[in-house]
């Protein structure tokens, strides 16, 4: 596992390249930076706490974490933005107004882990 703050770098990274993107109208790549920029962010917050040496590797082990140690609005946006990486990075699949859901769900997650861990992801 990483240092906090390399997990954040790695999250603001991403998080801008998400953004950019989705202004490309790459909507695929889009969705996946966007879920692992919000992953990175989680990840910074465990190498923060500490977790007895334990590295949340898959998806599914960081997607239990939030759903036990985050509000439910957040565990909630988490867990969509995963589908939206996984059907649109994997099976193609785009409803109308899938790729703003996925810009909406990053920024309302970071903002709340910003708040959390006292961190500016400064995406403008």
């Amino acid at each position: 596992m990483g240092d906090f703050n390399s997990h954040i770098a790695l999250a603001v990274e991403k998080a801008k390249a998400a953004k950019d993107e989705y202004l490309k109208r790459r909507f695929s790549a889009m969705a996946d930076l966007a879920y692992k920029a919000c992953e990175q962010a989680v990840q910074a917050e465990l190498a923060r706490i500490g977790t007895s040496g334990i590295h949340y590797r898959e998806h599914s082990e960081v997607r239990a974490w939030v759903r036990t140690h985050y509000p439910r609005e957040i565990a909630d946006r988490f867990e969509d933005l995963y589908r939206i990486y996984v059907d649109m990075g994997y099976s193609g699949r785009m409803p109308i107004g899938t790729p703003e859901r996925a810009m909406n769900h990053l920024n309302a997650i970071l903002s709340f882990l910003g708040r959390r861990l006292n961190v500016n992801f400064n995406l403008e």
